[in-house]
């Protein structure tokens, strides 16, 4: 959930290590957190195919300009699950 909140107002660095941030392209690190929070969605029909995952990492330039959706907030069994492993 928080990654979602950081995400959607447009603080998804603030949830990755900073090494990482320092180390990688920002655009890159961001869409691995897109991708990510896409993986997850309740509805499995809004979940990315492997396939369509790597292409979305191959591909050159923007989340706006390779077209990848915007997740959803994160559905209650996907908290849950979270806080059960936890």
């Amino acid at each position: 959930m928080v990654a979602w909140t950081l995400w959607k107002d447009g603080k998804g660095s603030d949830f990755v290590e900073p090494w990482l941030m320092e180390c990688c392209p920002k655009a890159e690190v961001l869409k691995c957190l897109q991708i990510a929070l896409l993986c997850v969605q309740e509805d499995v029909e809004e979940r990315p195919t492997m396939s369509a995952v790597i292409i979305v990492l191959l591909a050159t330039g923007t989340v706006d300009s390779i077209g990848l959706p915007e997740p959803r907030k994160l559905a209650k069994f996907a908290i849950d699950r979270v806080a059960q492993i936890d």
